[in-house]
């Protein structure tokens, strides 16, 4: 990245911004919407006993409709991770300086806590949405591996 002029790393990095922002935006609004109530609920007795139920809805109320309309949301829910990841890491290799690199990894891996935490809600599955941080924060902490730290 040293051999990259100014004008380059500058253009580079407002781009990689740009798609960062375009692909966290993309899972704080799905495709689709995101369902406003929980549908029709049905209580259901577990265990035996009447006092052990519980309440199955057919959808929760804030969670992706492509879930359930769209077959390939879980595709489109990779690529978009992969665009996130690629992207801020992006972010992370035109930085020059070792200090200031470490401070962008360590916004970025923030940032992949708050993208976790978006694809979680609109998920409401703990594993995938764990992977799929875990996907991304790992291209952060390679360009920095890769790139080396020392300004």
């Amino acid at each position: 990245m040293r051999s990259l002029s100014e004008v380059t790393r500058c253009l580079l990095l407002v781009v990689a911004a740009l798609w960062v922002r375009m692909s966290f935006q993309i899972v704080l609004s799905p495709p689709l919407g995101v369902w406003k109530d929980n549908g029709r609920c049905n209580s259901v007795e577990v265990g035996g006993g009447s006092s052990n139920t519980i309440l199955v809805c057919e959808h929760k109320a804030g969670t992706a409709i492509a879930l359930e309309k769209a077959p390939y949301f879980w595709l489109f829910l990779l690529s978009n991770s992969l665009m996130f990841g690629i992207s801020s890491s992006i972010m992370v290799l035109v930085v020059l300086n070792g200090r200031i690199k470490l401070l962008c990894l360590g916004l970025n891996l923030t940032l992949c806590f708050s993208y976790f935490n978006s694809v979680l809600a609109i998920t409401d599955d703990k594993l995938l949405s764990s992977c799929l941080a875990c996907f991304s924060a790992s291209f952060s902490i390679l360009a920095v591996l890769l790139s080396g730290t020392n300004g």
